[in-house]
């Protein structure tokens, strides 16, 4: 018995322990792994690790005994590099690694390699990857014969091995057909990333949630109307387009300019209580002598391209492509009047300000489109990237600042931070915690500055996104956490400190500061003024919904009285709603009208 004959043994053990640090990081324990499915996770990664050594014996025998070995390495490498991607992703994202990702941000895997580093190094991930080299120094061993006899028999084994593979994977539907749906919606713990990948190819329209005008459409013959009864009852408005006008707390501010400090990863965990106080003390302080802060504020973005959604978002008052690619990136050319838009139509400039790369993510391209006239990042500067993520953070705001000082006519600026991108260094909380300080001690400094120079300024400080790591809670806070970011308005002429309780969602920015460019154009925005109640919160990652809407907030399948509360701090009680089901049809549309280019 040659030692080949261990390849696939040791690749299943180390999809194996791969699925092991899914169960960490979940916090499962082996009674809730196996209620989660766990033992058909088993079965198809047995499935998937039988399914590749069968191919290499496939190849063997219709080809020759040389082309078994790296046919079997090569495939066993891509199965596994698949399986270990999933495992980060759902470790940092916490959802699975659909394929429109892969197919949208492939060629952004180098940029987070030093992220795949500090993420990968857990006894699991490692002892998968010694199990893997094993199984590839297994296939060099294959048998030396070469006779017309060896060829047929593994013809014949790689037959049996796929007859058993396809029964393996059936088996579960054969013995209880009530678990039937785990293959085909699978949880993470259930999953085969593979597998999902091939329904995903195969299956789109089997199990897709638009319906039959949506189907015809992406065929080409798209609906003259689409629904809307969803999206306007998230507007709260019969009304498509609706103006904006400036609000009453800004009336006394004439064309002052805006600059919108967007920072990366900055969340409502890290911001709040007595943590916020010592990590964010200069920006604290200056907000106490004068601004607006809203403490239940929201962004859907938690998958891939977080940081373009949520600037689509604020820019554009519209709910991300839920569920699938970023807009920035695979709808570019969306026809959708967005906050440069107006500022310029009014006699502003408008910038944007990036320490990485201007052009990554197609931000220059939708922007352009967008209104944003010039675009800056550490190449324009004349200054070499330091990190992975851009340039010195304090350098980057010295350089804006300098620019900003040469506006000779009221501008929009748009500045995105990412000094606390992960892994911000070594990729631990404290180092984290330490970027966040510094980030406070920059943008307040900024902040000052160019309060000094250019005092008819509205500052606008807000998180692009919140994150699931280094989360210490559990239940239905850990979720909230995911999606709570920190927002504040100051500006030289306010002189106290006002607090909204309301939850608000990043569409309701542009709503709100739309008004101080004087125009009063009708638009088709989902938002509303931050200071009249905010609009709903709603995100779908992976099999995951979350909404909060009219008191109610529900997390999957469970919903609680939230009206007067904040469910990352206070108690919620639990009630029966049909909000969900809303929430489903308002994802359809807002899919629907992204796809389709029919928001105008």
């Amino acid at each position: 018995m040659g030692p080949f004959r261990f390849v696939t043994p040791f690749l299943f053990a180390s999809f194996i322990f791969l699925r092991l640090q899914i169960l960490d990081d979940l916090e499962l324990g082996l009674n809730q792994a196996i209620d989660s499915g766990l033992l058909i996770g088993i079965i198809n990664d047995l499935f998937l690790a039988i399914a590749i050594g069968a191919t290499g014996r496939l190849a063997w025998g219709l080809l020759s005994h040389k082309a078994y070995t790296p046919i079997t390495i090569l495939l066993s490498c891509l199965g596994w590099v698949a399986v270990f991607s999933n495992t980060l992703y759902l470790k940092h994202f916490g959802s699975r690694l659909d394929l429109w990702i892969v197919q949208t941000h492939l060629k952004d895997a180098l940029h987070v390699i030093d992220s795949v580093i500090v993420l990968g190094q857990t006894p699991q991930i490692l002892t998968s990857l010694g199990l893997l080299s094993a199984s590839i120094l297994s296939a060099f061993f294959m048998e030396k014969r070469k006779d017309l006899g060896a060829r047929i028999y593994h013809l014949l084994v790689s037959g049996v091995l796929f007859l058993g593979a396809f029964l393996l994977r059936q088996s579960p539907v054969w013995e209880n057909p009530h678990i039937a749906g785990a293959l085909h919606h699978p949880s993470p713990v259930s999953g085969q990333v593979w597998v999902s990948w091939y329904d995903d190819l195969f299956g789109k329209f089997r199990d897709a949630i638009w319906n039959q005008d949506r189907i015809k459409a992406l065929g080409g013959s798209a609906p003259k109307r689409l629904s809307r009864q969803a999206i306007l009852e998230y507007k709260s408005s019969k009304k498509w387009l609706r103006p904006f006008p400036k609000p009453k707390e800004f009336e006394h501010l004439h064309r002052p300019n805006v600059i919108l400090i967007i920072v990366e990863s900055l969340r409502s965990l890290e911001w709040s209580g007595e943590l916020g106080e010592k990590i964010f003390p200069f920006l604290k302080k200056r907000l106490r002598q004068g601004g607006f802060e809203w403490t239940q504020f929201y962004s859907s973005s938690l998958s891939a391209g977080q940081t373009v959604r949520s600037i689509f978002s604020t820019q554009c008052s519209w709910v991300p492509n839920l569920g699938g690619a970023a807009t920035f990136i695979r709808y570019s050319t969306l026809k959708i009047p967005c906050l440069p838009d107006e500022f310029k139509k009014a006699g502003y400039r408008t910038l944007w300000f990036n320490p990485f790369r201007k052009d990554y993510h197609n931000k220059v391209t939708f922007g352009r489109l967008h209104g944003m006239d010039d675009f800056y990042d550490g190449r324009d500067f004349g200054v070499l990237e330091k990190g992975k993520w851009g340039i010195d953070q304090t350098l980057f705001f010295t350089k804006t600042k300098i620019v900003l000082s040469k506006q000779n006519r009221p501008f929009f600026a748009q500045i995105v931070t990412s000094h606390t991108h992960h892994p911000y260094g070594g990729g631990t909380y404290e180092e984290y915690l330490s970027r966040l300080k510094e980030t406070d001690y920059t943008v307040h400094q900024f902040i000052e500055e160019v309060s000094h120079t250019h005092p008819n300024t509205l500052f606008i400080v807000m998180g692009d996104h919140s994150h699931s790591q280094h989360i210490q809670l559990s239940g239905y806070r850990r979720l909230e956490a995911q999606f709570r970011i920190p927002i504040f308005i100051l500006s030289k002429s306010k002189k106290e400190y006002s607090r909204f309780s309301h939850p608000a969602h990043q569409v309701d920015l542009a709503p709100t500061v739309v008004g101080l460019s004087g125009r009063n154009s009708e638009l088709p925005w989902l938002g509303k003024s931050l200071f009249d109640g905010g609009s709903p919160f709603i995100s779908l990652e992976g099999t995951q919904l979350l909404i909060r809407k009219d008191g109610v907030s529900c997390f999957n399948s469970k919903c609680y009285r939230s009206e007067g509360l904040d469910p990352l701090n206070d108690d919620l009680k639990p009630i029966e709603s049909q909000v969900s089901n809303w929430a489903r049809e308002f994802i359809d549309e807002n899919r629907a009208h992204i796809l389709l280019n029919q928001i105008l």
